[in-house]
């Protein structure tokens, strides 16, 4: 049977590693890792919490809900 890898065995050696030797691959890479889970747990946080989502803003205007009434008297009826 093989040995497990170093990395496997001792993961938070490795990842210690890599933070010092190469952070230019290390901390985007946490970054990007944390950052979905973060906006899913902050924005579901926020909804319940700090404040609600904000009401749509409406496409068109609202007609009022009554009969039209026709217009006369100025001067386009032929």
């Amino acid at each position: 049977m093989s040995e497990r890898p170093y990395f496997v065995k001792r993961p938070y050696d490795t990842l210690r590693y890599y933070a010092r030797t190469r952070p230019q691959y290390f901390w985007p890479l946490a970054l990007s890792l944390t950052t979905i889970p973060a906006i899913i747990a902050l924005t579901s946080f926020r909804r319940k919490y700090i404040y609600a989502d904000h009401k749509p803003i409406p496409l068109s205007y609202p007609l009022p809900n009554r009969e039209r009434v026709q217009l006369t008297g100025f001067d386009d009826e032929e």
